[in-house]
């Protein structure tokens, strides 16, 4: 390989690239079908019951639109590989990747639910303001804990309490990283947030009052975050990864 580059100084790809622009209609019309039968063949191959989770299928379709670009550029004679070599390379990498990973179903429900659980449970007494329920509407308390770097403030009711998470922090400071309208499906659907219905869209950052007159957008997370019976995070649907056309997340 280290001599062939040398050789040829990247002239397969700038090639690949330009069979691939002269074939824009036909790739359009093939590449999708050979992506659902890499997935479907590896369903096949790798699971039991047939199905993936919806990462592993979003991935399985990564893989598999490298294969489908590694067989056209072995049709265009730029490989020197047999028919069919990128399509079991390719499959045994995936294969290799479910088993590091150990499940075909959802990690990332699981992990989700369990990054919030860990932040407040490490957080909970030094960077929450706790208030009860009648100190988040008017009229307000007088005085309050001074919290330093605050998280948000935890109302308290008879029966349980809510956390009223500030959106900066849940964004970039627990959810750094993620797909913040990903995280929001997957911990409403697990009846751990709530969220509102305003105008056409659905919003998880909700206007609450917090102690002072004006009222502030929050995620409000429910105290269920703690149940023992949560509906197991890896059945919850997590959909697509990015918001649908209804949500709001900010």
């Amino acid at each position: 390989m280290r001599a062939a580059t040398r050789k040829f100084h990247g002239a397969v790809g700038l090639e690949f690239i330009r069979r691939a622009v002269h074939s824009a209609e036909l790739l359009q019309l093939v590449v999708g079908d050979r992506i659902r039968k890499f997935v479907e063949e590896c369903k096949a191959e790798f699971t039991e019951a047939g199905e993936f989770g919806g990462q592993a299928h979003r991935v399985c379709e990564r893989f598999g639109l490298a294969a489908a670009a590694g067989e056209f550029a072995t049709e265009w004679d730029l490989t020197g590989l047999p028919p069919g070599e990128f399509q079991r390379a390719l499959k045994r990498c995936f294969g290799e990747w479910l088993s590091a990973r150990g499940t075909a179903g959802n990690a990332e429900p699981a992990a989700i639910v369990n990054t919030l659980r860990a932040f407040i449970s490490r957080h909970e007494e030094a960077r929450f303001t706790a208030v009860d329920a009648k100190s988040v509407a008017p009229p307000f308390p007088s005085h309050q804990r001074t919290v330093s770097n605050r998280a948000g403030w935890i109302k308290s009711f008879d029966k349980g309490r809510e956390y009223l998470i500030d959106v900066d922090v849940f964004k970039k400071e627990i959810f750094a990283g993620y797909d913040v309208g990903l995280v929001c499906r997957v911990l409403s659907a697990a009846g751990c947030l709530q969220s509102a219905v305003e105008g056409s869209q659905i919003r998880y950052a909700l206007q609450r009052h917090v102690g002072t007159e004006k009222r502030r957008r929050v995620y409000v997370v429910t105290d269920k975050i703690w149940d023992d019976d949560l509906q197991e995070p890896d059945a919850v649907d997590a959909g697509p990864l990015t918001p649908g056309a209804g949500d709001e997340v900010r």
